[in-house]
């Protein structure tokens, strides 16, 4: 007889681009991607810890990407790419 064992692997960041530059009304986007066992769930955080929430100006894309649209001059701060299982 065999079990089958399930095991967590924390998930991590492979990849996040620091630095975006972006023209004033465009699209930015934020990658990052990361990996884990079973699957991850990203999420990204205002400076002061707040979730983003997918609205008419942020979107986190399929592939983990934050998308700003429209992007002024109060858009310019630090995002942060969060993980978990």
């Amino acid at each position: 007889m065999f079990f089958s064992i399930p095991f967590l692997d924390k998930p991590y960041i492979v990849y996040i681009k620091k630095n975006v530059a972006v023209y004033k009304g465009k699209l930015a986007e934020l990658p990052c991607k990361a990996v884990g066992h079973p699957g991850v769930t990203m999420r990204w955080l205002m400076p002061n810890g707040a979730r983003i929430k997918s609205d008419e100006k942020f979107t986190t894309a399929s592939n983990g990407s934050l998308l700003i649209k429209d992007v002024q001059m109060g858009d310019v701060r630090n995002y942060t790419c969060d993980t978990h299982n």
